[in-house]
Protein backbone atom coordinates (compact mmCIF):
# COMPACT_ATOMS: atom_id res chain seq x y z
CA UNK A 1 0.00 0.00 0.00
CA UNK A 2 0.79 3.63 -0.77
CA UNK A 3 0.21 6.75 0.01
CA UNK A 4 0.13 9.04 -3.58
CA UNK A 5 0.86 12.97 -3.58
CA UNK A 6 0.16 15.04 -6.57
CA UNK A 7 1.62 18.51 -6.53
CA UNK A 8 0.86 20.84 -8.99
CA UNK A 9 0.81 18.43 -11.82
CA UNK A 10 0.08 19.79 -15.50
CA UNK A 11 0.31 18.26 -18.89
CA UNK A 12 -0.70 19.69 -22.32
CA UNK A 13 -1.09 18.10 -25.46
CA UNK A 14 0.46 20.76 -27.97
CA UNK A 15 -1.23 23.64 -27.39
CA UNK A 16 -4.46 22.22 -25.51
CA UNK A 17 -3.98 22.30 -21.63
CA UNK A 18 -5.61 18.90 -20.27
CA UNK A 19 -4.58 19.04 -16.52
CA UNK A 20 -3.90 22.34 -14.94
CA UNK A 21 -1.98 22.26 -12.06
CA UNK A 22 -3.77 19.97 -9.95
CA UNK A 23 -2.82 18.99 -5.81
CA UNK A 24 -4.07 15.92 -4.27
CA UNK A 25 -2.70 13.21 -1.90
CA UNK A 26 -4.11 10.15 -1.51
CA UNK A 27 -3.91 8.10 1.93
CA UNK A 28 -2.93 4.94 2.37
CA UNK A 29 -5.28 2.13 1.77
CA UNK A 30 -8.44 4.84 0.02
CA UNK A 31 -10.56 3.88 -2.58
CA UNK A 32 -10.33 7.46 -4.20
CA UNK A 33 -12.75 7.87 -7.76
CA UNK A 34 -11.97 10.13 -10.24
CA UNK A 35 -15.18 11.27 -11.87
CA UNK A 36 -16.54 13.84 -15.03
CA UNK A 37 -17.75 14.88 -18.12
CA UNK A 38 -15.63 13.73 -21.52
CA UNK A 39 -12.70 15.72 -21.67
CA UNK A 40 -12.01 16.52 -18.01
CA UNK A 41 -8.79 15.13 -17.84
CA UNK A 42 -9.95 12.24 -15.50
CA UNK A 43 -7.79 9.17 -17.56
CA UNK A 44 -4.88 11.52 -18.74
CA UNK A 45 -4.44 12.09 -14.86
CA UNK A 46 -4.91 8.35 -14.16
CA UNK A 47 -2.14 7.61 -16.74
CA UNK A 48 0.24 10.49 -15.48
CA UNK A 49 -0.01 8.55 -12.58
CA UNK A 50 0.95 5.17 -13.85
CA UNK A 51 3.79 6.12 -15.55
CA UNK A 52 2.30 5.97 -19.45
CA UNK A 53 2.44 9.72 -19.72
CA UNK A 54 4.76 12.21 -18.58
CA UNK A 55 3.88 15.48 -16.50
CA UNK A 56 5.23 18.58 -17.91
CA UNK A 57 5.29 20.18 -14.59
CA UNK A 58 5.44 19.38 -10.46
CA UNK A 59 5.99 16.55 -8.86
CA UNK A 60 3.86 12.75 -8.14
CA UNK A 61 5.53 11.20 -5.31
CA UNK A 62 4.83 7.71 -4.11
CA UNK A 63 5.08 7.49 0.05
CA UNK A 64 8.37 9.83 0.07
CA UNK A 65 9.74 8.94 -3.82
CA UNK A 66 9.44 11.34 -6.28
CA UNK A 67 8.86 9.29 -9.37
CA UNK A 68 8.21 10.61 -12.18
CA UNK A 69 11.34 9.54 -13.85
CA UNK A 70 10.37 6.16 -13.23
CA UNK A 71 8.98 3.42 -15.43
CA UNK A 72 5.57 2.32 -14.73
CA UNK A 73 7.22 -1.14 -13.42
CA UNK A 74 9.42 0.75 -11.20
CA UNK A 75 6.69 2.36 -9.67
CA UNK A 76 5.14 -0.88 -8.46
CA UNK A 77 1.51 0.30 -10.00
CA UNK A 78 -0.65 -2.13 -11.86
CA UNK A 79 -3.72 -0.76 -13.88
CA UNK A 80 -6.64 -2.82 -15.22
CA UNK A 81 -7.86 -0.99 -18.43
CA UNK A 82 -11.32 -1.05 -20.01
CA UNK A 83 -10.42 -3.28 -22.57
CA UNK A 84 -9.65 -7.15 -20.79
CA UNK A 85 -5.73 -7.09 -23.02
CA UNK A 86 -5.84 -10.82 -22.49
CA UNK A 87 -4.05 -12.76 -24.82
CA UNK A 88 -6.19 -15.43 -26.37
CA UNK A 89 -3.88 -18.15 -26.79
CA UNK A 90 -3.28 -18.39 -23.58
CA UNK A 91 -5.11 -20.03 -20.40
CA UNK A 92 -6.40 -18.20 -17.49
CA UNK A 93 -3.64 -19.79 -15.56
CA UNK A 94 -0.67 -18.35 -18.36
CA UNK A 95 -2.65 -14.60 -18.76
CA UNK A 96 -2.71 -13.83 -15.07
CA UNK A 97 1.17 -15.35 -14.62
CA UNK A 98 2.72 -13.82 -17.78
CA UNK A 99 3.78 -10.43 -16.08
CA UNK A 100 5.71 -12.40 -13.72
CA UNK A 101 6.84 -14.88 -15.88
CA UNK A 102 8.71 -11.24 -17.72
CA UNK A 103 10.43 -10.69 -15.05
CA UNK A 104 11.74 -14.20 -14.76
CA UNK A 105 9.88 -15.14 -11.55
CA UNK A 106 10.28 -19.12 -10.74
CA UNK A 107 7.76 -21.13 -12.20
CA UNK A 108 6.63 -22.39 -8.85
CA UNK A 109 6.23 -18.87 -7.32
CA UNK A 110 4.14 -17.23 -10.30
CA UNK A 111 1.60 -20.61 -9.92
CA UNK A 112 1.53 -19.92 -5.85
CA UNK A 113 0.60 -16.28 -6.98
CA UNK A 114 -1.93 -17.05 -9.26
CA UNK A 115 -3.32 -19.60 -7.63
CA UNK A 116 -3.89 -17.34 -4.31
CA UNK A 117 -5.08 -14.13 -6.45
CA UNK A 118 -7.61 -16.82 -8.59
CA UNK A 119 -9.02 -17.61 -4.89
CA UNK A 120 -9.16 -13.80 -3.62
CA UNK A 121 -11.37 -13.58 -6.86
CA UNK A 122 -13.17 -16.81 -7.07
CA UNK A 123 -12.07 -17.77 -9.91
CA UNK A 124 -9.78 -20.56 -9.44
CA UNK A 125 -11.79 -23.34 -11.44
CA UNK A 126 -11.53 -21.71 -14.20
CA UNK A 127 -7.81 -21.46 -14.41
CA UNK A 128 -7.74 -23.98 -17.62
CA UNK A 129 -9.66 -22.33 -19.69
CA UNK A 130 -8.73 -19.67 -22.67
CA UNK A 131 -10.59 -16.27 -22.76
CA UNK A 132 -13.19 -16.87 -25.36
CA UNK A 133 -14.80 -19.60 -22.78
CA UNK A 134 -15.08 -16.96 -20.46
CA UNK A 135 -17.81 -14.32 -19.64
CA UNK A 136 -17.10 -10.86 -19.58
CA UNK A 137 -17.26 -10.52 -15.89
CA UNK A 138 -14.70 -13.45 -15.88
CA UNK A 139 -12.55 -12.05 -18.37
CA UNK A 140 -12.61 -8.76 -16.06
CA UNK A 141 -11.83 -11.13 -13.10
CA UNK A 142 -8.73 -12.30 -15.02
CA UNK A 143 -7.79 -9.07 -16.03
CA UNK A 144 -7.70 -7.78 -11.99
CA UNK A 145 -6.18 -10.88 -10.64
CA UNK A 146 -3.44 -9.99 -13.50
CA UNK A 147 -2.78 -7.02 -11.09
CA UNK A 148 -2.85 -8.63 -8.14
CA UNK A 149 -0.20 -11.17 -8.95
CA UNK A 150 2.28 -8.24 -9.11
CA UNK A 151 1.51 -6.88 -5.66
CA UNK A 152 1.47 -3.48 -6.68
CA UNK A 153 1.58 -0.92 -4.57
CA UNK A 154 -1.03 0.91 -5.69
CA UNK A 155 -4.16 -0.31 -8.17
CA UNK A 156 -5.21 2.03 -11.33
CA UNK A 157 -8.89 1.19 -12.35
CA UNK A 158 -9.27 2.68 -15.77
CA UNK A 159 -13.85 2.26 -16.64
CA UNK A 160 -12.63 -1.33 -16.15
CA UNK A 161 -16.52 -1.88 -16.43
CA UNK A 162 -18.03 -0.02 -19.80
CA UNK A 163 -17.82 -3.48 -21.78
CA UNK A 164 -20.44 -5.09 -19.61
CA UNK A 165 -24.32 -5.23 -19.38
CA UNK A 166 -25.97 -3.40 -16.45
CA UNK A 167 -26.65 -6.97 -14.21
CA UNK A 168 -22.88 -7.60 -14.55
CA UNK A 169 -21.65 -3.76 -13.70
CA UNK A 170 -23.49 -4.26 -10.36
CA UNK A 171 -21.81 -7.62 -9.85
CA UNK A 172 -18.26 -6.41 -10.89
CA UNK A 173 -19.38 -3.47 -8.53
CA UNK A 174 -19.86 -5.21 -5.60
CA UNK A 175 -16.65 -7.75 -6.31
CA UNK A 176 -14.41 -4.52 -6.73
CA UNK A 177 -15.79 -3.68 -3.29
CA UNK A 178 -14.82 -6.95 -1.93
CA UNK A 179 -11.44 -7.07 -3.26
CA UNK A 180 -10.72 -3.97 -2.12
CA UNK A 181 -11.56 -4.65 1.61
CA UNK A 182 -10.02 -8.55 1.28
CA UNK A 183 -6.29 -6.47 -0.01
CA UNK A 184 -6.49 -3.17 1.94
CA UNK A 185 -5.13 -1.71 -1.02
CA UNK A 186 -4.81 2.03 -2.54
CA UNK A 187 -6.88 2.22 -5.14
CA UNK A 188 -7.72 4.52 -7.98
CA UNK A 189 -10.70 4.25 -9.99
CA UNK A 190 -11.77 6.24 -12.69
CA UNK A 191 -15.32 6.54 -14.41
CA UNK A 192 -18.15 8.57 -16.24
CA UNK A 193 -20.95 6.64 -14.02
CA UNK A 194 -21.77 8.68 -11.07
CA UNK A 195 -23.62 5.63 -9.40
CA UNK A 196 -20.48 3.49 -9.69
CA UNK A 197 -18.77 6.54 -8.04
CA UNK A 198 -21.54 6.86 -5.19
CA UNK A 199 -21.13 3.33 -4.46
CA UNK A 200 -17.63 2.56 -4.54
CA UNK A 201 -15.54 5.25 -3.36
CA UNK A 202 -14.48 6.59 -0.05
CA UNK A 203 -13.39 10.16 -1.54
CA UNK A 204 -14.38 11.04 -4.81
CA UNK A 205 -12.66 13.75 -6.70
CA UNK A 206 -14.57 15.77 -9.30
CA UNK A 207 -12.65 17.18 -12.25
CA UNK A 208 -13.64 19.47 -15.01
CA UNK A 209 -11.58 21.13 -17.84
CA UNK A 210 -8.35 19.71 -16.19
CA UNK A 211 -8.84 21.03 -12.79
CA UNK A 212 -10.47 19.79 -9.61
CA UNK A 213 -13.60 20.96 -9.09
CA UNK A 214 -14.02 19.60 -5.44
CA UNK A 215 -13.16 16.49 -3.17
CA UNK A 216 -14.78 14.59 -0.62
CA UNK A 217 -16.80 11.90 0.33
CA UNK A 218 -20.20 10.87 -1.73
CA UNK A 219 -23.00 11.86 0.54
CA UNK A 220 -20.68 15.02 1.01
CA UNK A 221 -20.83 16.03 -2.43
CA UNK A 222 -24.38 15.12 -3.30
CA UNK A 223 -25.47 17.22 -0.42
CA UNK A 224 -22.94 20.17 0.07
CA UNK A 225 -21.80 20.99 -4.02
CA UNK A 226 -19.71 23.86 -4.06
CA UNK A 227 -21.37 24.74 -7.42
CA UNK A 228 -23.88 23.93 -9.78
CA UNK A 229 -22.13 21.69 -11.84
CA UNK A 230 -20.91 19.88 -9.14
CA UNK A 231 -24.25 19.22 -8.12
CA UNK A 232 -26.09 18.19 -11.32
CA UNK A 233 -23.30 15.67 -11.92
CA UNK A 234 -23.75 13.90 -8.73
CA UNK A 235 -27.15 12.62 -8.09
CA UNK A 236 -29.95 10.59 -10.63
CA UNK A 237 -32.45 11.86 -12.01
CA UNK A 238 -30.23 15.23 -11.86
CA UNK A 239 -30.85 18.11 -9.33
CA UNK A 240 -33.64 20.32 -10.64
CA UNK A 241 -32.74 24.18 -11.36
CA UNK A 242 -35.14 26.79 -10.76
CA UNK A 243 -34.93 30.47 -11.23
CA UNK A 244 -35.31 33.14 -8.54
CA UNK A 245 -34.59 36.33 -7.05
CA UNK A 246 -33.64 37.61 -3.75
CA UNK A 247 -36.49 39.96 -2.23
CA UNK A 248 -35.15 40.75 1.36
CA UNK A 249 -32.52 40.23 3.14
CA UNK A 250 -32.46 39.75 6.76
CA UNK A 251 -30.15 38.76 9.80
CA UNK A 252 -28.98 34.78 8.69
CA UNK A 253 -32.31 34.68 5.91
CA UNK A 254 -32.99 35.70 2.84
CA UNK A 255 -36.73 36.09 1.00
CA UNK A 256 -36.45 35.25 -2.20
CA UNK A 257 -39.45 34.70 -5.25
CA UNK A 258 -39.59 32.24 -7.57
CA UNK A 259 -41.22 32.72 -11.66
CA UNK A 260 -44.53 32.05 -9.96
CA UNK A 261 -44.35 34.28 -7.57
CA UNK A 262 -43.95 31.99 -4.78
CA UNK A 263 -42.12 33.89 -1.97
CA UNK A 264 -40.12 31.66 1.10
CA UNK A 265 -37.59 32.38 3.34
CA UNK A 266 -34.31 30.63 3.14
CA UNK A 267 -31.73 30.56 6.00
CA UNK A 268 -28.34 30.88 4.62
CA UNK A 269 -25.26 33.07 4.77
CA UNK A 270 -26.92 36.60 3.56
CA UNK A 271 -23.43 38.67 2.93
CA UNK A 272 -23.34 36.78 -0.28
CA UNK A 273 -26.48 38.37 -1.69
CA UNK A 274 -28.22 41.39 -1.72
CA UNK A 275 -32.06 42.95 -2.99
CA UNK A 276 -32.63 42.40 -6.42
CA UNK A 277 -29.52 39.70 -7.00
CA UNK A 278 -30.67 36.97 -9.47
CA UNK A 279 -30.42 33.58 -8.15
CA UNK A 280 -31.09 29.89 -9.13
CA UNK A 281 -32.49 27.24 -6.47
CA UNK A 282 -31.60 23.16 -6.83
CA UNK A 283 -33.84 21.20 -5.48
CA UNK A 284 -33.21 17.13 -5.76
CA UNK A 285 -36.05 15.13 -6.99
CA UNK A 286 -36.83 12.96 -3.64
CA UNK A 287 -37.34 16.76 -2.23
CA UNK A 288 -40.50 17.21 -3.43
CA UNK A 289 -43.67 16.30 -2.62
CA UNK A 290 -47.06 16.08 -3.92
CA UNK A 291 -48.24 17.83 -0.61
CA UNK A 292 -46.84 19.88 2.44
CA UNK A 293 -43.98 21.87 2.29
CA UNK A 294 -42.40 25.81 2.99
CA UNK A 295 -44.11 26.87 -0.18
CA UNK A 296 -45.48 25.13 -3.87
CA UNK A 297 -44.55 25.34 -7.06
CA UNK A 298 -47.14 24.82 -10.08
CA UNK A 299 -46.46 21.77 -12.32
CA UNK A 300 -47.43 20.38 -15.53
CA UNK A 301 -47.22 16.61 -15.49
CA UNK A 302 -46.48 15.51 -18.61
CA UNK A 303 -44.73 11.75 -18.11
CA UNK A 304 -44.65 9.55 -14.94
CA UNK A 305 -42.04 6.82 -15.03
CA UNK A 306 -43.45 3.77 -12.37
CA UNK A 307 -40.37 1.88 -11.10
CA UNK A 308 -42.40 -0.42 -8.94
CA UNK A 309 -42.14 1.18 -5.53
CA UNK A 310 -41.03 4.44 -7.15
CA UNK A 311 -42.25 6.71 -9.79
CA UNK A 312 -40.15 9.92 -11.27
CA UNK A 313 -43.34 12.62 -12.44
CA UNK A 314 -41.56 14.26 -15.74
CA UNK A 315 -42.85 17.93 -16.10
CA UNK A 316 -42.38 21.76 -16.10
CA UNK A 317 -42.95 24.36 -14.18
CA UNK A 318 -43.82 27.94 -15.67
CA UNK A 319 -41.40 26.36 -18.46
CA UNK A 320 -38.26 25.16 -16.57
CA UNK A 321 -38.20 21.48 -16.21
CA UNK A 322 -38.89 19.51 -13.37
CA UNK A 323 -38.42 15.62 -12.46
CA UNK A 324 -39.49 14.97 -9.17
CA UNK A 325 -39.90 11.92 -7.23
CA UNK A 326 -42.90 9.84 -5.66
CA UNK A 327 -42.76 7.06 -3.59
CA UNK A 328 -46.31 5.51 -3.51
CA UNK A 329 -46.93 2.89 -5.82
CA UNK A 330 -49.89 3.26 -8.62
CA UNK A 331 -50.32 5.92 -11.27
CA UNK A 332 -51.11 9.12 -10.18
CA UNK A 333 -53.44 11.73 -12.09
CA UNK A 334 -52.09 14.88 -13.64
CA UNK A 335 -54.66 16.95 -11.29
CA UNK A 336 -53.51 15.36 -8.07
CA UNK A 337 -49.94 16.56 -9.28
CA UNK A 338 -50.42 20.18 -10.04
CA UNK A 339 -48.39 21.59 -7.49
CA UNK A 340 -45.16 20.35 -5.76
CA UNK A 341 -44.43 21.30 -2.33
CA UNK A 342 -40.68 21.91 -1.14
CA UNK A 343 -39.08 22.18 1.86
CA UNK A 344 -37.24 25.31 1.96
CA UNK A 345 -34.30 23.73 4.46
CA UNK A 346 -33.69 21.36 1.57
CA UNK A 347 -32.97 23.58 -1.04
CA UNK A 348 -29.61 24.42 -2.48
CA UNK A 349 -28.88 28.10 -3.78
CA UNK A 350 -26.92 29.58 -6.65
CA UNK A 351 -25.16 32.58 -7.74
CA UNK A 352 -25.14 33.95 -11.39
CA UNK A 353 -21.41 32.56 -11.06
CA UNK A 354 -22.62 28.81 -10.29
CA UNK A 355 -21.29 29.02 -7.05
CA UNK A 356 -22.79 27.62 -4.25
CA UNK A 357 -24.18 29.81 -1.40
CA UNK A 358 -26.00 27.67 0.64
CA UNK A 359 -26.18 23.98 0.64
CA UNK A 360 -29.48 21.97 1.18
CA UNK A 361 -28.45 19.57 3.90
CA UNK A 362 -28.72 21.30 6.58
CA UNK A 363 -26.09 20.59 9.47
CA UNK A 364 -23.77 19.49 6.84
CA UNK A 365 -22.31 22.86 5.74
CA UNK A 366 -18.60 22.69 4.55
Amino acid sequence: MSVLTLKNIAKSFGATEVIKGIDLRIDEGEFVVFVGPSGCGKSTLLRLISGLEQADAGEIILDSEIVNDHTPFERGIAMVFQSYALYPHMTVAENMGFPLKMVKEKPHAIAEKVNAAAKTLQIDQLLDRRPDQLSGGQKQRVAMGRTIVRDPTLFLFDEPLSNLDADLRIEMRVEIEKLHKRLKATMIYVTHDQVEAMTLADRIVVLRDGVIEQIGAPLDLYDNPVNKFVASFLGSPKINFLSARVVDVGEGAATLSLRNGARFVVPMPTGDVKKDDALTIGVRPEDFAISGGDFSIPFDLELQEQLGPVSYLHGSSNGEKIVAEHRVRGKILKETASTLGVNSARIHVFDTSGRSVRHGRKGQET
